[in-house]
């Protein structure tokens, strides 16, 4: 399994104002703070899986956007 801290670093980096980045539990909340996230991000605490649902509900929404869901640092 990938590091979360230097995958998160990549991803911001790929990141632009127009993506929405939304993330649930784990190191994902702990790190997204600190970093310097050039689109909106939805950290959500004590989630469960929120994370996915919340950005098909955003992506059918704003379709003109890229939606990012990331889950728990525990996926493979």
């Amino acid at each position: 399994m990938t590091p979360r801290k230097p995958f998160l670093d990549a991803l911001v980096v790929m990141l632009t104002p127009t993506d929405i980045l939304v993330s649930c539990l784990g190191a994902n909340a702990r790190y997204l703070p600190h970093l310097t996230v050039p689109a909106p991000v939805f950290a959500l605490c004590d989630s469960m899986g929120a994370a996915i649902p919340l950005a098909l509900g955003m992506a059918l929404q704003r379709p003109d956007r890229q939606v990012l869901p990331i889950r728990a640092a525990v996926d493979a």
